[in-house]
């Protein structure tokens, strides 16, 4: 395994994150925090979420991009970026598991599929968040060379489930606890200049999406110094959706 030098998103959250690993910013860089975007058609205080709605037809082509059953998986994905102290490990026993160790600098490696998927997409992602550090998945734009939509589990100081659609996120908005330490699948959305995001079968939030035009399925693990262990992360399938 080859290691490299990368650099990191900091998330938008008033307080210290984990890292998301991005190529497009110089090193130590911080962005700062977008407008507040706004988010609606969540499902109200006390009101049952929806199930998510069947896909329609008009997505295009299904890609498996991850999975034990399927040889190839790694030309599947080129690693954007990486930094500190991380492990990448393909078909053991998962098809793919990344460590990243509480380190400083932070560590943390990004990954995007080689495919491109346009207009309304969908990617799905089934992992296991062990409870430190922070793991995102998403979609990666392809004109900005940046994150367009993420969903960022994270620990500690930072205990939710985020989403953005490119600007600020939900921050603690949805508790992280019920996904951590357990198989969980998140699933990214794009409909018209919309991102829906599901987790566990659940639509939890349908925000504005920011950068429209051609994406990539994306996955980033990470850890800071300050957590108490390492963020060991393993990843059982993932596939997208689109033309």
């Amino acid at each position: 395994m080859v290691t490299g030098i990368g650099v990191y998103e900091i998330q938008k959250a008033s307080r210290p994150q984990s890292p998301q690993v991005s190529p497009s910013q110089p090193s130590g860089f911080t962005q700062p925090a977008l407008p507040n975007q706004q988010v609606f058609k969540s499902p109200k205080k006390g009101q049952k979420h929806k199930a998510v709605p069947p896909m329609p037809q008009v997505l295009g082509r299904k890609y498996v991009l991850l999975s034990s059953n399927i040889p190839g998986t790694v030309s599947n994905w080129t690693r954007a970026a990486q930094q500190g102290v991380t492990q990448v490990r393909w078909l053991t026993p998962q098809p793919l598991a990344i460590t990243a160790q509480p380190t400083t600098p932070p560590s943390g490696v990004t990954f995007y599929s080689n495919q491109v998927f346009t207009h309304d997409v969908q990617a799905t992602f089934t992992f296991l968040h062990r409870g430190f550090g922070r793991t995102s998945v998403g979609l990666w734009s392809v004109a900005t060379n940046n994150w367009a939509a993420s969903a960022d589990l994270d620990t500690g100081d930072t205990n939710f489930l985020s989403f953005s659609g490119g600007g600020r996120g939900t921050e603690w908005k949805h508790p992280g606890s019920p996904y951590m330490n357990r198989w969980t699948t998140i699933q990214v959305r794009v409909v018209g200049s919309t991102v829906h995001f599901s987790a566990n079968n659940v639509l939890l939030e349908i925000i504005p999406l920011i950068i429209r035009g051609g994406y990539r399925a994306v996955l980033s693990v990470g850890s800071v110094s300050w957590n108490s262990g390492a963020n060991d992360t393993p990843f059982r399938s993932i596939s997208a959706q689109g033309n």
